[in-house]
């Protein structure tokens, strides 16, 4: 194992949607929970009010997609597994690393994705990338 989540080698894999529906299925059938169910716990229905909740077949839908799948939704259905997201990516060296875990919130709280700080350094790496690109000459080929 790597000393640390930054000296990780991770490679370019995707998150495996439907062995996240597979781990949820398994974990209602353990515990014997209806879709509706598992969906009234994950939302946290009697201590959150002011959410937009995950709807059951939202999440026993998850066998059918391929992409396009919510991200703030796959948080808290992460968040009833007790999962890292990393767990879902095959092979991924830091699924079993303590910062791959996910904050825990209090319950009237959603965890959510900081949007506008993904952008700010998403955009930051476009600009060096372009940057390095417009150096590099107008014949190079480049994809992002």
């Amino acid at each position: 194992m790597a000393a640390s989540w930054s000296d990780l080698d991770i490679s370019d894999a995707e998150f495996d949607i439907n062995a996240l529906h597979s781990a949820l299925d398994a974990h209602r059938n353990e515990r014997g929970m209806s879709w509706k169910a598992v969906a009234r716990e994950m939302n946290r229905a009697d201590e959150r009010y002011s959410i937009h909740p995950i709807s059951a077949s939202t999440i026993s839908g998850l066998k059918n997609k391929r992409w396009g799948v919510e991200g703030d939704g796959v948080l808290q259905m992460l968040l009833w597994l007790d999962r890292t997201p990393e767990s879902f990516v095959p092979c991924h060296p830091g699924a079993m690393y303590p910062e791959a875990r996910l904050p825990q919130v209090r319950s009237h709280q959603v965890l959510r994705f900081d949007v506008p700080s993904i952008y700010a350094r998403l955009d930051v790496r476009r600009k060096c990338a372009g940057a390095e690109l417009e150096a590099s000459g107008p014949g190079d080929r480049w994809t992002v």
